[in-house]
């Protein structure tokens, strides 16, 4: 991809699509805001975070590490912009240069640490999605958190992309009134909880 005169080896436009459509649904799925307008307060927790992400990797020692500091700074960085620029046209409504610039940097780490990037990307996304629900599943969730004393109730999800987890209902078990449970936890109103299934992102193969 050429943009702005800048020649990016890593990021093609089928990548950034492919994080913006992930992201999209994972917002979308957790009732995150998308196509918000700017404000300080957001802004500072998406650098928040995504100094977090970097501190991170320049901490880690492990390759596991590395990776996984890696590719939770795109996750970050892919969540700021759909946050604030829902909508993607064919020139990809890019984002700020120095965005792109850090995005192709993270990119281009799958060549000096020898591992499938969008593969690690796919491990972490449905990690992530596992925390919800599926028919199956959604029951036994509220089951599990109400025997702990929280107060839950199921959601329903619509994702975005229509192809995904087709001929299953999603489900997002929130906290539907503030609770503290047996072991003095507390759990804030609205707060999405963990299915049983929940799937935790292991990048130790890659």
């Amino acid at each position: 991809m050429i943009l702005e005169g800048i020649k990016y080896n890593f990021l093609t436009p089928e990548i950034f699509k492919k994080f913006f459509s992930d992201i999209t649904d994972f917002r979308t799925a957790f009732d995150l805001p998308i196509d918000a307008e700017y404000t300080t307060d957001s802004l500072n927790l998406h650098f928040d975070l995504y100094r977090e992400e970097m501190r991170e990797l320049f901490r880690a020692e492990t390759r596991k590490d590395k990776l996984d500091a890696i590719i939770d700074s795109l996750y970050v960085l892919f969540g700021k912009y759909v946050q604030f620029q829902h909508t993607l046209n064919d020139n990809l409504n890019p984002m700020s240069s120095w965005e792109l610039n850090v995005v192709e940097t993270l990119l281009s780490s799958s060549e000096e640490l020898n591992f499938d990037i969008l593969k690690g990307w796919d491990i972490v996304h449905h990690s992530n999605m596992s925390k919800l629900c599926n028919d199956d599943n959604v029951q036994a969730t509220l089951d599990h958190y109400t025997a702990l004393g929280v107060s839950v109730e199921a959601k329903p999800v619509k994702l975005t992309n229509k192809n995904k987890n087709e001929g299953t209902a999603l489900w997002a078990v929130k906290v539907k009134k503030e609770s503290t449970d047996k072991d003095g936890k507390s759990y804030a109103a609205g707060k999405v909880l963990k299915s049983v299934d929940y799937t935790p992102a292991d990048l130790s193969k890659l």
